[in-house]
């Protein structure tokens, strides 16, 4: 009966492998349905002629899960590293992004603190107030005085260092436990020599996405030299090996770096506003009756000055830091092209040897 096997196969999936049947056979249909019926189009008509039989017969059903019903047998292959990744990466952006959303509230609650308590300490006034006028160059009392825009961007300035942090962890360990540049020219030099398995070793050794990543184009190396492929076909099976491991790779390098791109413009916005603000009260300090309040105009234009300050601080260094990662993760790409060439030119050179 269809209804029981598929009862198993959802049970199975998720005792054994911890996927749901659904997702199973959205990866499959997203991995393997294209091919099928283009290189295996009586297969694929055959099967569409059982789904129909099975719509007909009161079982729901559809080609993407006859496609990975008949995968099921071959699921080991399936359930590689690249699927399990990719499955990983979709069950956990959701999270990801909530951890995201979890930093950047705190980053601003942690700068009303700043704000409030440290800058605005009673010690940094005269008088013991924070009402009162700043402490000849007190420094903290001034940006105080900057007002309810200062620890806004004060959280944006602390989600910059945060992200920054975060990203400089995870590239670093993504360009692996050794020196890059080092572990590039071994594994060039062991490849043009033909020591693929000690380059697989080095790989090992180094760990890291770019290892990961040559790693794969080397196994697939070996896949092809084993299978007889010409230059041409080698070449495109590995560079598609490459962009398919680099593709896994690339989310996890530029995740959050559209936070600090965005923190570029928030800086300077925020800045912007806080300077709008401080000259609406110096102005109106300006329009009262009289003789102006001195103090308030001063105030206003501090306040302007401050945020004014603080912002460009803040879009600047998310400017840099921003750059600096985008350059880190153009290099790692950069090394992944360069070894996969390097794979490519020595399977070629293979070939001219046997005809030779």
């Amino acid at each position: 009966d269809f209804k029981e096997i598929q009862k198993m196969l959802k049970f199975l999936m998720m005792e054994a492998y911890g996927v749901e049947w659904t997702t199973f056979i959205k990866q499959i249909a997203d991995d393997f349905k294209e091919m099928t019926k283009k290189d295996f189009e009586e297969f694929y008509e055959e099967m569409e002629g059982i789904v129909e039989g099975c719509n007909e017969a009161g079982c729901a059903t559809d080609i993407d899960e006859m496609i990975a019903w008949n995968f099921y047998m071959s699921i080991p292959y399936w359930y590689s590293t690249k699927s399990q990744s990719r499955i990983q990466k979709e069950g956990g952006s959701k999270g990801v992004g909530m951890v995201s959303g979890i930093i950047i509230v705190a980053c601003i609650f942690v700068g009303w603190i700043i704000w409030q308590f440290i800058m605005g300490n009673g010690a940094n006034f005269e008088g013991g107030v924070n009402t009162g006028h700043p402490l000849p160059g007190n420094y903290l009392a001034m940006v105080y005085k900057g007002g309810p825009i200062v620890p806004v961007l004060m959280g944006l300035l602390l989600m910059v260092v945060v992200f920054s942090f975060e990203r400089f962890s995870v590239i670093s360990k993504a360009a692996g436990k050794g020196n890059l540049d080092t572990f590039m020219s071994s594994i060039n030099v062991s490849i043009k020599q033909g020591n693929i398995e000690d380059a697989i070793n080095a790989c090992d050794k180094q760990q890291g996405s770019v290892a990961n990543a040559v790693k794969s184009a080397l196994v697939k190396y070996q896949e092809v030299k084993k299978e007889g492929f010409t230059s041409e076909e080698a070449s495109e099976t590995i560079h598609k090996e490459i962009e398919e491991a680099t593709a896994l790779e690339m989310p996890m390098l530029e995740k959050n770096l559209t936070i600090l791109s965005t923190l570029v413009s928030l800086g300077t916005l925020a800045g912007l506003l806080g300077t709008v603000t401080g000259m609406i009260k110096a102005f109106g300090a300006l329009a009262s009756t009289g003789t102006p309040d001195q103090a308030a105009l001063a105030n206003g234009i501090s306040e302007a000055l401050i945020n004014t300050a603080t912002g460009i601080s803040t879009s600047a260094l998310a400017i840099v830091t921003y750059n600096f990662f985008t350059s880190k993760i153009d290099t790692l790409t950069y090394s992944i092209d360069e070894a996969g060439s390097t794979i490519v030119n020595t399977y070629r050179k293979f070939r001219g040897s046997l005809k030779s």
